[in-house]
């Protein structure tokens, strides 16, 4: 499989693709099961080349959903790959070098897929629009925008320390007050699977926020394996009590999140939730002190109408990423997800129901007050 050619989120793909095929009941990782690998996370290369050819992550995603064979969830067997995967691993590899690049990343691991043609993931992908010809161009081009930027900005998912000076996020971590050792293991193993969390300076500024509006309820969209999750849930039980909800569409996810909660005796004040966030929010209904969103970015603006309506008067709307890296003041970046933060901030600081803050900790958080 020339391992060690991935980059350790092409590996992290693997292993969710792993968990895709235990969930959907078999022992054998499929085309699609390594799709649905490389769209539980959204902000890799991959998805944000099929962004930018104008596909909907979350539609693909159904649509593999709604064709995929299922069986009875199977987990802590031996996996292996079918005939076909093995197959989109070796042209993945050939993609890699057909861009000279010196790894097979999750943009190559899409390349294959598309180039595979006959796997359920290739058929999906065609079928809502996706060519090899653009896919292939889309990936030289940001393997080329990559380049012009190394240097001057890194991934999303790791801010750049160029945004501040260099001695800042140091110093605010270390006046974050001693965390518990579950929330410590946390960050160690987003660290070690590269999964991006906001990280302990914005999570004390959640836990304090929390604290100082006495929110006592917290709904998250976009929740990860539960690591903002555990912040607010924490001030909302010193607060007295009451329900922080953790959303997201993979059980996976849902699972680990659960496992960590229970570590730092959360369970009485979380609920857990499976499926797409903004629509579990209208599903759940309700209105909530505090509604923090980390979904895709190119659905921010959207979300906004349903944030909104289930925030109280004088709740607190919190959106991550919204420095974006400083992608937000690149006038060449156009992407999706880039326009979808842009929009955002502009729909709130111009809507004379909310006080707005944008806030420079770690990749921009903006904080907005609904004041009627």
């Amino acid at each position: 499989m020339v391992w060690q050619r991935f980059t350790e989120r092409a590996r992290q793909v693997i292993f969710y693709a792993q968990e895709e095929a235990q969930r959907l009941g078999t022992t054998w990782v499929c085309t699609e099961h390594l799709l649905l690998g490389l769209l539980r996370d959204s902000d890799c290369t991959a998805a944000r080349i099929l962004v930018r050819m104008g596909m909907n992550l979350q539609r693909i995603r159904d649509e593999v959903e709604h064709r995929v064979n299922r069986g009875e969830a199977r987990y802590g067997v031996e996996m292996h790959l079918t005939e076909r995967a093995k197959r989109v691993i070796e042209l993945a590899y050939d993609e890699s070098r057909r861009l000279n690049s010196g790894s097979i990343g999750t943009e190559h691991l899409l390349l294959g897929l598309i180039r595979e043609e006959e796997g359920l993931a290739a058929r999906v992908l065609s079928e809502l629009g996706a060519t090899l010809e653009v896919a292939r161009r889309e990936a030289a081009n940001f393997q080329e925008q990559q380049g012009q930027r190394r240097g001057r900005l890194r991934r999303v998912d790791q801010p750049s320390r160029e945004l501040y000076h260099p001695q800042l996020p140091a110093y605010l971590e270390s006046l974050v007050p001693p965390r518990p050792a579950i929330l410590q293991a946390m960050e160690a193993h987003a660290k070690a699977t590269d999964f991006p969390i906001v990280g302990p300076v914005v999570g004390q500024f959640f836990y304090t926020l929390t604290r100082l509006t006495g929110a006592t309820r917290v709904f998250e969209l976009g929740s990860g394996f539960g690591y903002s999750t555990a912040w607010f849930a924490l001030a909302v039980r010193e607060n007295g009590g009451g329900e922080v909800h953790h959303v997201v569409w993979d059980e996976g996810l849902s699972r680990q999140a659960q496992d960590f909660l229970r570590g730092l005796d959360l369970l009485n004040i979380v609920q857990f939730h499976v499926g797409e966030a903004v629509q579990t929010l209208q599903q759940v209904g309700g209105e909530y002190d505090i509604i923090f969103c980390d979904i895709d970015k190119d659905g921010y603006p959207a979300s906004l109408s349903v944030v909104k309506q289930h925030l109280r008067v004088g709740g607190v709307a919190l959106y991550d990423n919204m420095l974006w890296s400083g992608r937000i003041w690149d006038d060449s970046d156009t992407s999706a997800a880039t326009q979808g933060i842009r929009e955002l901030t502009r729909l709130l600081t111009e809507d004379g129901d909310f006080a707005v803050s944008l806030l420079p900790l770690r990749d921009g958080v903006l904080m907005a007050v609904k004041l009627k």
